[in-house]
């Protein structure tokens, strides 16, 4: 994955079958992996700590206390080798949000591969979206005699500024722009705030 990829975006998990055993030692990884890790690691486990440490990332797996068979999510079909090798990853910052990680052996799921069940507990704050201003063209003022024959005599002007050879829709198109800019050069506007209320963030 690009760098850019996890700048991009405010949270990040990467979950999947890695086929990466990362054991139970975490000496020198306490910071990507937790106390409770499962087994023996190997090499593609040692590249998985070191992907995880580049991008800031924590393996929810380790982090709780479990029994062995709720570790293990994979088994053999002769049922000799057993690892914990579905692993889900999240960023360090959101690592306190993470409830519980564990598998299920009684789920059915027509697998090798057993359910990893992960729970992730956000707290979405509200964000008021800024309130868009409208302007408004005044046009109780037009009740005014004096501003009306001002607002008429701009209005011819700009409907004789405009050419005949154009076609229907031009013209009709036209006639409406005078009639808004005759009348926003002779009133004044009114502003009036359209409320967009709360929205929550989105969430993963």
């Amino acid at each position: 994955m690009r760098p850019s990829f996890f700048m991009g975006h405010p949270l990040i998990i990467v979950t999947g079958d890695w086929n990466a055993k990362i054991g139970s030692d975490n000496t020198h990884w306490e910071l990507v992996i937790g106390r409770y890790g499962h087994g023996d690691g190997n090499e593609r486990g040692d590249r998985l700590l070191e992907f995880a440490a580049l991008h800031n990332l924590y393996i929810c797996n380790t982090r709780f206390q479990q029994k062995a068979n709720r570790k293990r999510a994979w088994a053999s079909p002769d049922g000799v080798h057993k690892n914990m090798i579905d692993l889900v990853l999240i960023q360090k910052r959101w690592k306190s949000s993470v409830t519980n990680c564990r598998t299920f052996q009684s789920a059915d799921i027509s697998s090798d591969h057993s359910l990893v069940l992960c729970n992730i507990k956000l707290r979405l704050k509200k964000r008021c979206i800024k309130q868009q201003q409208h302007h408004r063209s005044d046009v109780s003022q037009l009740k005014s005699q004096k501003v009306i024959e001002v607002y008429q005599t701009r209005l011819v002007n700009r409907l004789q500024d405009i050419d005949a050879q154009c076609n229907l829709e031009e013209h009709a198109t036209k006639v409406e722009e005078a009639i808004k800019d005759a009348l926003q050069a002779t009133v004044t506007t009114t502003r009036r705030a359209k409320k967009r209320g709360f929205q929550n963030k989105p969430s993963t």
